[in-house]
């Protein structure tokens, strides 16, 4: 007689970057073995093999556990640290309990320079903002009097991970680009990215001039990503304290 099984708890949560709720179970301890082999001695100074593999981990991780039918790595890399902080909370706990070193620099006597503070991180507190469709639209100024825009899309898991094995040393940022652009829409004519190569993207890119380009740059600076800022404030003195800034996976993981 087979062992009776338990039925797995499926939860939901609606990611921004698709539109669309999931639905996902917690992990267990296949995945937490997953994640235990890729957790660097040092975050604070990861090289991108590190970074690549952290990614390719998380991956893994949110693909067992997501219910639906879903391609992981077409997500967004602001979706993806979403999903991974929704299955931290399901799995471990709402609270991650971090421990951070604050120096008093008018204490002389230096077994009292340093302070260990605890802080902890309420998961439900974090969120992703994400800007409405029309901040995708790049509308390209131009003297021929050419309705033109071009059409972004948030970069994916698999356009990251690809452009991170990629050694480019030229046209750097047309490059880049290539895998986020939409279409190009020219007086109602639509070019989807499909129709042209990255090479025909890049001299078109070119001829956009510099104006044109800094919009592009900021569209890249302003990407959503999952952000927390918060204060570690020394319990012995309150006027010395720090401001911590949580950034990317590798901060939530």
């Amino acid at each position: 007689m087979a062992l009776p099984k338990l039925k797995e708890k499926v939860f939901t949560h609606f990611l921004k970057g698709i539109k669309k709720e999931v639905r996902f179970r917690g992990f267990t301890t296949k995945e937490q073995e997953i994640l235990l082999e890729c957790i660097p001695d040092n975050k604070k100074e990861l090289t991108k093999k590190q970074e690549l593999e952290i990614t390719e981990a998380v991956c893994q991780v949110i693909s067992n556990c997501i219910v639906d039918d879903i391609d992981v790595k077409s997500l967004t890399y602001f979706d993806l640290i979403d999903m991974f902080i929704q299955l931290r909370k399901v799995s471990v706990s709402d609270v991650i309990e971090l421990k951070y070193q604050l120096t008093h620099p008018d204490v002389e006597d230096e077994r009292l320079r340093y302070e260990v503070v605890t802080h902890n991180i309420d998961l439900s507190k974090v969120d992703v903002t994400v800007p409405d469709d029309s901040e995708r639209i790049i509308t390209i100024d131009n003297d021929q009097n050419l309705e033109y825009y071009v059409q972004m899309k948030y970069p994916s898991i698999r356009g990251m991970i690809n452009d991170s094995k990629t050694e480019t040393k030229t046209d750097v940022i047309a490059t880049k680009l290539y895998s986020m652009v939409e279409s190009v829409v020219v007086d109602g004519e639509v070019y989807k990215q499909e129709d042209f190569t990255l090479k025909e993207w890049i001299e078109t890119f070119d001829s956009f001039g510099s104006f044109n380009q800094a919009r592009f740059v900021d569209f890249i600076k302003n990407i959503p990503d999952v952000e927390y800022e918060f204060d570690i404030v020394s319990v012995r003195n309150p006027e010395v304290k720090h401001t911590i800034k949580l950034k990317g996976l590798a901060d939530f993981f």
